[in-house]
């Protein structure tokens, strides 16, 4: 199938992402072939559109789930949309009541639950489209409900982490699956674990930071770590350095991505893991400091959730034009 889709390109803190609207998608035959065959096609179309060399480029796909179908609609469209996005959000808790949606997939194919730079480009590409009109308003995902709020910068509720080692998921020999796992080995690498709705492990103040090749050694050691029987969903791996007691420095490897410039959910994992290993304070504003920007994060004693504020920017949109071979799509939501 030849596909001509509309898109549009963000970033923040230099995590790319192409974003795709639903409306859109609906209101041509293709798209609403597309739309309505979403969760057989986006590994497939994550895959080309992410990739640097020969698609747009990016570190994920969005596809972006208005609650409110196009004013334009016929009532045929309308009704189409309509269940389309139920069907699309089923799964997730409470989704109809959010203001919008989302279908995040990571640019080697895999779904992802959450991803808090996406979220605020999210926020940004709807905002501006004014598909969301109010500044403070829920994201509907796969984890729950995300809470955003709009001003000169974005900032976005990441919600309660979690630190049973069962709920992460991650497996230590040396710690009930009850239990947080806080500085443990995992081959051989003092580790803290953490969940923002999905995995992460961080390390702290590994030698490596000072060596020359630091960088070929954190991606070759997270991809052990990946690839590791203690995490059975794989894990983002986080490796920070403590530059005092308000300020982290951080280099990351996503599951899914490998190194990115920036990774919202692992700024959050890592002040968790922060306080946890007693670095840094709760109730406090912690700049993460990441190759591409820095995120401003702050872990609530009050509500126990993480709170995460950063920019994110347009930086192109247009159409892209390519094969979808050997996808059969048939349109129908019902």
């Amino acid at each position: 199938m030849q596909v001509k889709l509309p898109f549009s390109k963000f970033q923040g803190a230099g995590n790319d992402f192409v974003l795709i609207d639903a409306l859109d998608l609906a209101s041509t035959k293709d798209g609403a072939a597309l739309l309505s065959s979403w969760q057989q096609t986006s590994f497939q179309l994550a895959l080309k559109l992410c990739d640097r060399h020969k698609g747009i480029g990016a570190d994920g796909l969005i596809l972006v789930l208005p609650k409110k179908p196009g004013a334009h609609f016929d009532s045929a469209t309308k009704t189409f949309y309509k269940e389309c996005r139920e069907r699309l959000i089923a799964a997730y808790p409470d989704g109809a009541a959010a203001d919008i949606s989302w279908i995040y997939t990571n640019s080697d194919g895999s779904p992802a639950q959450t991803c808090g730079n996406g979220l605020r480009c999210l926020a940004r590409f709807a905002f501006d489209k004014k598909q969301i009109e109010q500044n403070n308003f829920k994201v509907a995902t796969a984890c729950g409900h995300v809470q955003v709020f709009m001003s000169d910068k974005i900032k976005v509720d990441m919600g309660s982490p979690e630190l049973v080692a069962a709920k992460i998921p991650v497996t230590v020999k040396s710690s009930s699956a009850s239990e947080p796992v806080i500085k443990q080995k995992i081959n051989d690498i003092d580790l803290t674990c953490v969940s923002m709705g999905n995995p992460h492990c961080v390390n702290f103040d590994s030698p490596i930071w000072s060596e020359p090749d630091a960088k070929r050694q954190f991606l070759q050691i997270a991809e052990n770590l990946q690839k590791h029987s203690a995490f059975p969903q794989s894990v983002n791996v986080e490796f920070i350095r403590t530059i005092n007691e308000n300020t982290l420095e951080c280099y990351v490897i996503e599951r899914g991505c490998g190194p990115t410039l920036a990774c919202a959910s692992g700024a959050a994992a890592c002040v968790v893991a922060a306080v946890l290993e007693q670095r840094v304070e709760k109730d406090k504003l912690i700049d993460v400091i990441m190759p591409g920007g820095t995120l401003f994060v702050e872990w609530s004693s009050k509500t126990n959730s993480v709170q995460i504020t950063g920019e994110a920017s347009f930086v192109y949109s247009g159409v892209i034009e390519f094969e979808l071979a050997g996808v059969k799509i048939e349109v129908g939501c019902s």
